[in-house]
């Protein structure tokens, strides 16, 4: 397991028990903005009233690691695909959110493929 937290965020993130891989990838409130097999997002107040959103990505489809083996690459996780993506978008002028902590699981160097026991979340009405 890899985590890294940017700098300027690890002393927030300790102190809301949200500095380590399982806090971030166990993570649940009732505050769930989406959620689907794969994963889920969830909307958090810290303690010092900022709003984060945790984005959580719990396995990658075994043919889309197959696809990049295929093409002589090493298969990247959803969550780094995304990571990349933004960056370009960022350098093309596009408004994007600060990533603030991100990491990944690898089994055998590849991507977790096999579904996590994690239970969708219900959206709240509004």
């Amino acid at each position: 397991m890899f985590l890294h937290i940017q700098p300027e965020w690890q002393e927030i993130l300790k102190h809301n028990r949200l500095d380590n891989y399982q806090a971030l990838l166990g993570f649940t409130n009732d505050s769930c903005m989406s959620s689907h097999t794969r994963g889920a997002t969830w909307r958090h107040t810290l303690s010092n009233g900022q709003t984060i959103f945790i984005k959580q990505d719990y396995f990658t489809k075994i043919a889309v690691a197959c696809r990049y083996l295929l093409r002589g690459k090493k298969p990247l996780c959803n969550t780094a695909k995304e990571r990349h993506a933004l960056a370009l978008a960022a350098q093309h002028g596009f408004v994007v959110p600060e990533i603030i902590a991100w990491g990944e699981e690898r089994r055998f160097g590849l991507p977790p493929h096999r579904r996590h026991d994690h239970a969708p979340c219900r959206r709240r009405a509004h």
